[in-house]
């Protein structure tokens, strides 16, 4: 069920003695206008794209990681999911906020939307200061999450 309240509001003046600045079937007819393309824009069906980008940060990375870290950015290029497995094990072996964000974007990318905000979570906890990145992806991921449960409703 859709619901959505759509105000709208047009006041005219003018002097006595003056003619009214215009007919009130035109400007209900353009308010209704307005409001069905709108609605239009907000149930339509449509396509989004976007490219998700990799957090490359290293700060508060241990030193040791920087090079695997690196290297498994990289390889986000060529094998996403070989680069995606090692994101997963290095963040076990040690949580940073950078690699918790990128193993959300793979998650993300392979349709398992709820791991990718329980990632997205976990980089806000590591990393409070950057929330509004974390918090960005979490609002697109739960976008996603609706857009897959009204496909399912449809089938």
């Amino acid at each position: 069920a859709y619901s959505s309240r759509k105000p709208r509001h047009n006041e005219v003046k003018w002097c006595p003695g003056q003619s009214a600045p215009g007919a009130v079937d035109g400007t209900v007819r353009s308010m209704t206008d307005s409001i069905a393309d709108e609605i239009a824009r907000e149930i339509s069906p449509r396509t989004e794209r976007y490219d998700l980008r990799f957090y490359e940060s290293r700060d508060a990375m241990p030193k040791e990681m920087h090079t695997r870290f690196k290297d498994a950015i990289r390889a986000t290029q060529r094998d996403l999911p070989g680069a995606c497995r090692e994101l997963e094990a290095m963040e076990a072996a040690a949580p940073q906020f950078a690699i918790a964000y990128d193993v959300g974007i793979c998650a993300e990318a392979r349709g398992d939307y709820e791991a990718a905000i329980d990632a997205y979570r976990r980089a806000a906890t590591l990393r409070p200061r950057d929330t509004a990145d974390f918090d960005s992806a979490t609002d697109r991921v739960r976008k996603l999450i609706v857009q897959r449960d009204d496909e399912r409703a449809r089938r």
